[in-house]
């Protein structure tokens, strides 16, 4: 039995009754208020679980409902999720300045709203512990805003309107290559056509040659080849037209992906920053080593996002640019000495997108870490070496160092530490397989497609 209760607040009674048929038939509890006020009366006597509230209502629309429910203790830990055209950079401010924890765009697809929703419930949890910011103020368009926000809201708005306009790119992609397929057809069928009227001709004049028929025929035909040739330069004149709309729109969404990947990179680095504060000011040497690790697991996806924003690809990075990269980062963060522990790499021209170059940059940075950790006691020196080749469509890397070794008999899903879990989980994530050698150093070597 689902016990998840979802509130509806849309002034559209059609809308609002497909969202209900959805959201049911996936066994949750459903409600609906058709305003702002309507849903601030039902919450009196009910406490949904989630809120998915439209923005322009009468009475009270979707920001001010946002503002009212964060103004209450009660209320303020309920994820609220907007529907939007997100059309512009100040809904995501508007969005954040009145409590709002997601942007789903309309139209959207089922199972796109289903699978938010789920992240929703899922993440939940997590951030009802996350304190509140001081207000931060911003001037945009010439308006300010005041925004009281903790860092997960903030990251949950701006990665839900990344992934909103992940699927409306994909969306758009569809639609252009629809377009292509058509006037392939109508290309086709007008030389088909065009065939077709040449054959015709050739046999109207063997057969009408001389008669008045076979000139009432032609010029029938001729007429009608005339209007395809109309009929054809006013698709292609369309087809121009439309091109050009998606170019247009396609500049913009990816305009406001570079904007994402930007706030995101930004919040990465403000975080990075923290910690680095912190690692200066704590002196236990197990506390900084565990918020060195932590922070360089932050810059490992800053890093990620980074290569996007500055790059001309939005999806795939280059992964001999990441690795030496991490391996600046690892130098610095872990003050280490150039003729001790030497870096090599060896890395195939290999792009990888994000949701891969993530989970693979976090591997690298908890094996890196370990090795200059643990495989050099007593200022030993060595080499630590990574390589990630492409074979046969599937992927190796391998991480290995020829310092004094690790048990020969470790099992990954077995091992204590956090660093090696995290990477068991992550291999685990990617379907992929780990072999371990301690014969000489260390070496672990992750297949993955």
């Amino acid at each position: 039995m689902n016990n998840t209760h979802i509130l509806i607040v849309e002034d559209s009674h059609t809308q609002a009754e497909r969202l209900k048929i959805i959201l049911e038939s996936q066994n949750y509890t459903v409600s609906v208020a058709f305003n702002g006020q309507e849903a601030l009366n039902f919450l009196q006597n009910a406490l949904p679980t989630i809120i998915i509230s439209d923005i322009i209502m009468p009475e009270m629309d979707g920001y001010e409902l946002c503002k009212n429910l964060r103004l209450s203790d009660k209320f303020k830990v309920i994820p609220i999720v907007l529907l939007t055209t997100l059309s512009d950079t100040e809904d995501i401010v508007n969005g954040l300045e009145c409590g709002a924890n997601y942007f789903i765009s309309k139209p959207y697809e089922d199972d796109f709203l289903l699978l938010r929703i789920q992240e929703i419930l899922t993440a939940r949890t997590i951030r009802q512990s996350d304190p509140l910011q001081a207000d931060v103020r911003i001037i945009l368009h010439g308006k300010e805003h005041t925004i009281t926000a903790n860092k997960s809201q903030i990251l949950d708005l701006l990665v839900s309107t990344y992934e909103d306009a992940v699927q409306k790119n994909k969306q758009l992609n569809i639609s252009r290559l629809k377009v292509q397929e058509l006037n392939n057809t109508l290309e086709l069928k007008v030389k088909e056509r065009t065939n077709e009227l040449n054959i015709e001709m050739n046999n109207n004049i063997t057969l009408y040659k001389e008669s008045k028929i076979y000139a009432e025929n032609l010029e029938k035909e001729i007429t009608q080849r005339k209007q395809l040739e109309i009929d054809l330069r006013q698709s292609e004149e369309h087809f121009r037209e439309l091109s050009s709309q998606l170019k247009v729109s396609l500049d913009a969404k990816e305009a406001l992906l570079k904007e994402v990947f930007h706030r995101v990179k930004n919040n990465l680095q403000i975080i990075s920053s923290l910690l680095s504060l912190h690692i200066q000011s704590v002196e236990d040497k197990t506390i900084k080593d565990n918020l060195i690790k932590s922070a360089s697991r932050v810059k490992s996806m800053d890093l990620v996002h980074q290569l996007l924003y500055q790059g001309d690809n939005l999806s795939h990075i280059s992964m001999i640019k990441y690795v030496n990269d991490l391996f600046s980062y690892c130098r610095g963060i872990y003050d280490l000495d150039n003729d001790l522990i030497k870096f090599k790499s060896d890395i195939d021209d290999i792009y990888l997108d994000m949701d891969t170059a993530i989970p693979i940059g976090l591997i690298m940075n908890e094996l890196v870490s370990n090795a200059v950790k643990h495989a050099f006691p007593q200022q030993k020196s060595g080499i630590i070496q990574v390589s990630l080749t492409s074979q046969n469509n599937n992927f190796v890397l391998v991480v290995r160092d020829n310092g004094i070794g690790i048990n020969p008999q470790l099992r990954l899903n077995e091992v204590p530490t956090l660093g090696l879990q995290i990477v068991n989980n992550l291999v685990n994530q990617l379907q992929g397989k780990v072999e371990v050698d301690s014969q000489s150093g260390t070496v672990l070597k992750i297949m993955f497609s």
